[in-house]
C-alpha cells in the first residue's frame, strides 16, 4: 500500500555537517519546576547548538511552572543548553543558572499539561 516515502506532517532535512536525512517534526522542551522554585524565575532559555537551527535560543517567559517552548525542527542535539533568568537580581549573585544538556538523550515525546 504506500512507497515507504514521508508521512503528511513530516519533513526530511540534510545534515549540513555530515549529509546524513534526518525527519523534522514537532519538538518540545520544558523546565518544570515546584511552583515554590517557578514563583522567583522570570524566563527560561534553551540553546540549541546544531547547524540546522538558524535560530537556536528558544525563550519562554512565566506563565506557569512549565517552562515550555516548542517548534517543528530536529530532534537530536548533543549540545544544549537551559539558562534560568531570575526574578529578584539578590539571588545567585544576580546572575543566571545556566546548564548543559544532551538532548539526545532526553524524551521530548509526552506534551506535559500548562499549570
Amino acid at each position: 500500500m504506500g512507497d515507504g516515502g514521508p508521512r503528511v506532517g513530516t519533513k526530511v532535512i540534510t545534515d549540513p555537517d555530515d549529509g546524513t536525512e534526518h525527519e523534522v517534526n514537532k519538538r518540545y522542551l520544558w523546565l518544570d519546576l515546584p511552583e515554590q522554585y517557578a514563583d522567583q524565575v522570570k524566563s527560561v532559555t534553551y540553546r540549541l547548538k546544531h547547524p540546522s537551527f538558524r535560530h537556536p535560543y528558544k525563550v519562554t517567559k512565566r506563565e506557569s511552572s512549565t517552562f515550555m517552548v516548542g517548534w517543528i525542527g530536529y530532534n537530536c542535539v548533543d549540545e544544549a543548553s537551559v539558562t534560568a533568568t531570575l526574578s529578584d537580581p539578590r539571588v545567585n549573585g544576580g546572575k543566571p543558572i545556566e546548564a548543559d544538556f544532551d538532548y539526545c538523550k532526553v524524551d521530548d515525546t509526552a506534551k506535559p499539561s500548562a499549570n
